[in-house]
């Protein structure tokens, strides 16, 4: 009986409760509608037809840009910038970036990327280091 209570009633009971309500707006959001087949995939003659129909859609809002050492993909979304890809690479380099070069040319950091571009990030120098100076000893 103490189970059960527990379970009707206890944490559980809580995180049952929150999790019909997110599924509620899950239900109710764009996000689960884009799950289902639209009209067009749903007249697909085959599953290579859905896949491409796919593959289209995903192409449409995604950029596939590479890395000058040619075995490095990034996958970015449409519209990402130069310093996008930067910072896509590790923090400290997006804001240590100096130059951005695509396919071998310097272009300005709000270039938007292409898919098929080589991007090349050359940062700043670090010359801060740790020190001991606000070490206090005694």
């Amino acid at each position: 009986k103490e189970m059960h209570l527990m379970a009707e009633l206890g944490g559980a009971a809580h995180w049952f409760y929150k999790d019909l309500i997110y599924r509620k707006e899950v239900a109710e959001s764009k996000i689960y509608r884009i799950a289902w087949r639209s009209p067009q995939q749903m007249a697909a003659k085959s599953r290579a037809d859905l896949l491409g129909m796919a593959k289209k859609q995903i192409q449409a809002a995604r950029v596939i840009v590479y890395l000058e050492d040619n075995s490095t993909v990034m996958n970015l979304k449409k519209g990402s910038t130069a310093l996008d890809a930067a910072f896509t690479i590790h923090t400290d380099v997006g804001l240590s970036t100096v130059t951005i070069r695509l396919n071998g040319e310097p272009v300005p950091f709000d270039r938007v990327l292409q898919t098929g571009d080589v991007v090349s990030v050359d940062c700043a120098a670090v010359t801060s280091t740790p020190t001991d100076s606000g070490i206090v000893s005694g």
